[in-house]
């Protein structure tokens, strides 16, 4: 694949024949393109605007469970670009960094949007789903190293520990596993304030309780000779009558694969 940038700049990548396009940003990375000669290339000038987001924000959803109806709005702000939403949201700017959402929730812990056609009978989604392209970094000071092999039971455990339950350890796993599987090792670290601060979720009435996991992971072939980080703690999360739960993720390249960028 060749990619020119309108900024001049030539870059050549190789990813494996099978891969058939298109593909997510994360999966291209995944892939970890090498240098070679295929017999098909690919040329595309993107908007110098869209250059600066290296990163996306992968999968997070937002599930509400209440003991009642709540009329609820739901509004996050991202240093970047929301490039996906479902369902629509009834406002947002020009730029894509905000969305709002005005919902009810339902005991069962489904909702449906406020502006239903059908109010008596509404449409019922299960969670609120935004997906972005984002401006900034994430530390990668404390976490987990992996092996491929572990991760399935790593996530089972430590996403109890964080306060997940069952079917939303299910769904997640079931999400990132595929992409986690593309690597022999993995440096997981469960990120909160900088993704609280980055990706800001405001909703109202205020809930009982809110949890909001966000996965950052690299990956590697061989763990890099004394490559070690402290783990991680949690805190113990508990539910109220009006939970709110959101979790997603986000690919960050080793720091050698991203200055070679």
């Amino acid at each position: 694949m060749i990619i020119k940038l309108s900024v001049g700049i030539n870059l050549t990548f190789n990813f494996p024949i099978h891969l058939i396009l298109p593909m997510s940003f994360l999966e291209f990375c995944c892939s970890r393109p090498k240098v070679e000669n295929y017999a098909y290339n690919v040329n595309f000038n993107p908007k110098p605007s869209r250059i600066k987001y290296t990163n996306v924000s992968e999968k997070p959803i937002i599930l509400f469970y209440s003991k009642d109806e709540k009329n609820v709005e739901v509004k996050i702000e991202v240093n970047g670009k929301i490039s996906v939403i479902y369902p629509n949201c009834q406002e947002k700017n020009e730029e894509n960094s905000f969305a709002l959402w005005k919902i009810k929730t339902h005991p069962e812990g489904k909702i449906s949007l406020q502006n239903d056609k059908n109010p008596e009978n509404p449409y019922k989604y299960s969670s609120l789903f935004w997906e972005g392209l984002v401006e900034y970094d994430f530390s990668f000071a404390n976490g987990f190293i992996v092996k491929k092999e572990e991760v399935v039971s790593f996530l089972e455990e430590k996403l109890r520990e964080i306060g997940l339950i069952d079917n939303e350890i299910n769904e997640f796993i079931i999400y990132w596993l595929p992409k986690l599987n593309m690597f022999n090792y993995l440096h997981i670290c469960f990120q909160n304030e900088e993704y609280t601060k980055n990706a800001r979720l405001t909703i109202t009435p205020k809930p009982d309780s809110l949890l909001r996991v966000f996965m950052t992971f690299r990956g590697y072939d061989e763990v890099p000779e004394g490559y070690t980080v402290p783990p991680q703690t949690f805190e113990p999360f508990e539910r109220g009558d009006f939970t709110v739960v959101e979790w997603g993720g986000l690919y960050s390249p080793p720091k050698e694969e991203s200055s070679k960028k």
